[in-house]
């Protein structure tokens, strides 16, 4: 006992010790966690705040999110149709929301995303000490962001679901399932659904990862919501209600035998359940498309995303 006591003492005098010679060398000490570091090794970025929070945040996502993903969503920002349970739809419509009267801002992100892509993103970076000479103390701060892993047993969190939109050329996909699924279904399609989805798109495939399990959804039909929607009180203080016929997607699961539905909701993006998965073996479809491997290897590796929506371009 006397022994580990004597080492911990050791190790703590040695410490000081490098501490000192490091005050002594530099006049600062540098640590992160407690942990002594050499500031010439860690880069932060630097210019204006905008830039550097953009530059910040879109790293992330195109490290995070598939770069379909991230395309499909800038073509919806310009609609407003953002996703109510995508982090990824959320990042992007903070910044466009929070530098929207920024010159360039908007430049500013498709650049950095593509010169991504392309692997050609070299941010403005320097040194703690070069960072220190040219920006003053008002002018240091940095984006925080809390990503929750919803994977994570300790993890409590309001929002189950963080889904992204990918598109998917109709070459991809066989024909008989065009012809009979989908162009039948335009006509069905509302004004909310058409902005959402951008002009000429409709639903497809939904891949989700539900209790460690992925499951497979078609995309079925569309139905009204019934729900009854109560109004405030008029001047004569009777109550009237309206129905809200807004359109839900309906999904039914692709497994053969398996008669469980879902439901999607345009208004709350919630994809929720209508009747639940019989208790049978759910397998892949054989000699599967290779979008089913890529999609469910996303979902594998990627945990905070849960649910991938395909959607078709009707060219």
């Amino acid at each position: 006992m006397e022994e580990k006591e004597d080492d911990k003492n050791k190790e703590i005098n040695n410490n000081e010790s490098n501490e000192k010679e490091l005050l002594e060398e530099n006049g600062y000490i540098a640590k992160i966690n407690e942990e002594i570091f050499n500031p010439e090794e860690v880069s932060i970025i630097i210019g204006d705040s905008m830039t550097r929070e953009i530059t910040q945040l879109i790293q992330y996502l195109c490290e995070s999110y598939p770069f379909e993903a991230i395309d499909y969503c800038l073509k919806r920002c310009y609609y407003k149709s953002f996703s109510k349970t995508s982090l990824l739809d959320k990042t992007i419509k903070y910044l466009l929301d929070k530098y929207k009267n920024k010159e360039n801002s908007d430049f500013l992100i498709y650049k950095l995303i593509f010169t991504y892509k392309e692997n050609k993103l070299h941010p403005k970076l320097s040194s703690v000490n070069q960072f220190n000479l040219v920006n003053n103390n008002d002018n240091k701060q940095m984006t925080k962001i809390v990503y929750y892993d919803q994977s994570k047993e300790d993890v409590s969190f309001k929002n189950t679901q963080n889904e992204i939109f990918i598109e998917i050329d109709k070459n991809y996909i066989d024909a008989p399932i065009i012809k009979n699924d989908l162009i039948p279904l335009k006509e069905k399609e509302n004004e909310i659904i058409e902005i959402f989805l951008c002009e000429k798109r409709h639903l497809y495939k939904r891949f989700c990862r539900k209790n460690k399990f992925i499951y497979i959804y078609n995309f079925y039909n569309y139905e009204k919501n019934l729900n009854k929607k109560k109004k405030k009180k008029n001047l004569d203080n009777v109550n009237e209600e309206e129905n809200n016929d807004k359109l839900e997607a309906i999904f039914i699961c692709e497994q053969e035998n398996c008669d469980c539905k879902f439901k999607y909701n345009f208004s709350t993006n919630r994809f929720s359940e209508v009747k639940p998965h019989k208790n049978i073996e759910h397998d892949i479809i054989k000699n599967a498309p290779s979008y089913y491997d890529e999609n469910i290897k996303i979902l594998m590796e990627k945990p905070y995303i849960t649910d991938i929506q395909l959607v078709v371009v009707d060219n």
